[in-house]
């Protein structure tokens, strides 16, 4: 299955992101309005992005997260409630049990996960009515079907929805950490901006901006490559 992570792979799934960008821009200059400048939770839209792109690319579809502008489902607070229990309560056997009998006496039942649940409808969705769309789930049922008894239809389901529930934090604390960093340090936020302004007048910068072989933006490339290994929450 490694294959279909590759650098060719995935190149085809890319127009997905300009999509996203789009709607991330959009969005948040709805909330800037006709004001010069307007307080904006960039945390929270990098976030939105975050989920919203990986979306597109597994499922041709977003999750809703920047048309809403809300956490869809509390989808994000879930995800994050289960990082912590397999980081900390999940390895530890009496207070795992302890903590499962806990939060069912507080809960009355155990919580579903909109984001599994939201896998699953696609999976079953794309099985009923089939499509052309180019995204990794199509990939993963092309793979299904040429190996159906070593790829099954669970394992489509559990890639698909493992794509989505891992990645997220990830594209997340890294866009963060970019967009953190060159706030800190207007030296190098204006370099930056000097650079993407002289590929714009010579007319090689398209919109949304694609980082290619063709595109000299060699600052861009290095800056935003080398900024997310000074977060702490990244290895």
């Amino acid at each position: 299955m490694g294959f279909l992570y590759t650098t060719i792979a995935v190149s085809g799934l890319r127009f997905h992101l300009d999509d996203c960008i789009k709607l991330f821009i959009s969005k948040t200059n709805e909330i800037i309005g006709i004001k010069a400048s307007a307080p904006v939770d960039l945390a929270a839209w990098l976030h939105y992005y975050a989920f919203d792109s990986l979306g597109a690319v597994n499922f041709s579809q977003m999750l809703g997260f920047m048309e809403s502008g809300t956490d869809v489902d509390g989808i994000y607070h879930l995800e994050h409630d289960q990082m912590m229990y397999f980081a900390v309560r999940g390895q530890i056997t009496a207070i795992e049990r302890l903590w499962a009998k806990v939060k069912a006496l507080a809960t009355g039942a155990s919580k579903e996960n909109p984001l599994f649940i939201f896998a699953l409808e696609q999976v079953q969705k794309r099985e009923v009515n089939p499509t052309e769309s180019a995204d990794m789930l199509n990939l993963f049922l092309d793979l299904h079907k040429s190996v159906p008894e070593k790829f099954t239809i669970r394992d489509v389901i559990a890639a698909d929805y493992i794509n989505v529930l891992t990645p997220h934090d990830v594209v997340a604390i890294t866009l963060r950490a970019v967009v953190y960093y060159f706030a800190k340090n207007p030296v190098m936020q204006e370099k930056l901006q000097q650079e993407i302004d002289d590929v714009e007048i010579a007319g090689k910068l398209s919109s949304p901006a694609k980082l290619t072989g063709n595109t000299p933006l060699s600052y861009v490339y290095a800056s935003t490559s080398s900024i997310p290994l000074l977060s702490p929450l990244l290895p």
